[in-house]
């Protein structure tokens, strides 16, 4: 989806940043947009100082022109070198006192503060948080995930400031959960999930659910959670007060629900 809408409107810029995963893979979301990039570490995204002396780089662009495979992305890597070279972001500490957590969600969310506080133009950028397949000992692992989630996320608003202001924040799971507790104290997949929305024009403190019911006769199929409120509703209605607006029809086709959950005030 966010591929399509990316497809759909011009580019700020000829930058490389414009849509940027810090993942060591190009997330399904971002599918169709042009050149992508997945950066698994920005601050390791670099030749060495030998091999850029030995003029090395200057050669990879010589030879990896058009209708050569693979010309493009190699480009746009190589123009993304450039452009982390001169946007420096390793001088770019935290604002406002922020202290990341160490943990892999504290360092990606770090970096997605230092490229927003960068002179790139970037967009989008998307990360991904592992650990969260609690299939046993539930109790344990959600209280640590949930504490990671919360301590990254607290930090990275503290390092924008104001800047969160042009800001919209996502999180969301990639599937839902069951209800009922599996054989080893955990919960296996389901349905019924959630999604977090933090930054400019978010309605903040409220809860944008009508709450199904745990009862057995208000489950899915007896087993899952039911789902009140279809993401592409939240994702529809953030693309036209955040992302400068997209045909709704283009990005999520055959979606037929409403474009509005009442989320974001602008």
């Amino acid at each position: 989806w966010l591929g399509r809408h990316l497809s759909l409107t011009t580019p700020v810029s000829g930058s490389a940043f414009r849509s940027v995963a810090i993942s060591g893979n190009v997330p399904v979301s971002l599918n169709g947009a042009s050149e992508p990039l997945a950066i698994s570490n920005l601050g390791e995204f670099s030749f060495d100082q030998e091999i850029v002396d030995s003029g090395y780089p200057a050669v990879l662009g010589n030879l990896f022109q058009s209708p050569l495979p693979f010309a493009s992305p190699a480009q746009a890597a190589l123009l993304a070198m450039d452009e982390l070279q001169a946007a420096d972001l390793q001088a770019i500490t935290p604002g406002n006192g922020a202290v990341y957590p160490a943990t892999g969600l504290g360092d990606k969310l770090k970096q997605a503060g230092q490229l927003i506080r960068s002179s790139l133009p970037v967009e989008t950028i998307c990360l991904d948080s592992d650990g969260w397949d609690h299939h046993e000992n539930l109790p344990l692992f959600i209280a640590q995930s949930l504490t990671e989630l919360a301590d990254a996320l607290n930090a990275f608003y503290t390092d924008m400031g104001p800047q969160m202001q042009r800001v919209t924040v996502l999180v969301h799971s990639e599937f839902g959960r069951r209800v009922a507790e599996n054989a080893s104290l955990g919960v296996d997949h389901g349905t019924g999930g959630l999604a977090y929305l933090m930054g400019g024009a978010v309605n903040g403190g409220q809860v944008f659910s009508s709450w199904p019911g745990l009862a057995d006769a208000d489950l899915e199929m007896g087993e899952d959670l039911k789902i009140t409120t279809d993401l592409r509703t939240v994702l529809s209605e953030m693309l036209n007060k955040r992302l400068v607006g997209a045909d709704i029809a283009d990005v999520f086709p055959g979606f037929t629900g409403p474009i509005n959950a009442g989320v974001f005030s602008s």
